[in-house]
């Protein structure tokens, strides 16, 4: 990670572009305390635009606790889906292998589906399991880096991340974050990953 640093009268800043994660890009701060007293970074503090645009639009960075309901939302969306999939799964398998044993002969016939359906439910579970342990380990990230609020004592130093919103854009983007009445300017290029179809 390359920094940019803003040394400010009490206090200096450390901001690095980490990586673009389709979701959201993504920033890593230092912030190191000069004064006698505590200071407070909040996620409001800190802002960015798109550079160049002819008048800057400041748009507030992403708060920890909005992307945690937000996460939190997303993991009820895939239980209820994890649920709905098995339970009509499991029906429609169960009335399949009631007609094929229904059939002469279909006995047999009857228990290698019933397998073939056990296997299929439980790979399609397994599926949904990964989409939400995915949503767990984001999460997990969210609580233990994202901005949200940092109370810095005096001559201390904190790490965090900041995370804007991912634009598809080749213009540089702008973060300023105003801490103890002084105010720090940054400008990034992102590198953009193109998404796969």
């Amino acid at each position: 990670m390359k920094y940019q640093i803003c040394n400010a009268e009490s206090y200096k800043l450390k901001l690095a572009y980490v990586e673009d994660a389709f979701k959201y890009f993504i920033f890593h701060g230092e912030l190191e305390s000069y004064h006698k007293d505590t200071l407070y970074l909040q996620s409001e503090n800190v802002q960015w635009a798109i550079s160049n645009t002819g008048g800057e639009i400041w748009r507030d960075v992403f708060d920890k606790n909005d992307l945690l309901s937000s996460l939190d939302g997303e993991n009820e969306e895939i239980k209820k889906a994890k649920k709905n999939s098995t339970i009509t799964n499991a029906i429609i398998a169960g009335i399949e292998v009631l007609a094929i044993a229904a059939t002469p002969g279909g006995g047999v016939n009857a228990l290698v589906y019933a397998a073939e359906s056990g296997a299929y439910i439980a790979e399609d579970r397994e599926a949904f399991n990964v989409a939400s342990l995915s949503v767990e380990d984001e999460r997990n990230y969210i609580e233990d880096w994202v901005l949200s609020e940092k109370t810095l004592a005096p001559y201390d130093k904190v790490d965090f991340d900041i995370l804007i919103d991912r634009n598809l854009n080749v213009r540089p983007v702008q973060i300023r974050a105003i801490l103890n009445d002084q105010t720090c300017m940054f400008e990034f290029q992102p590198e953009i990953i193109e998404e796969r179809i």
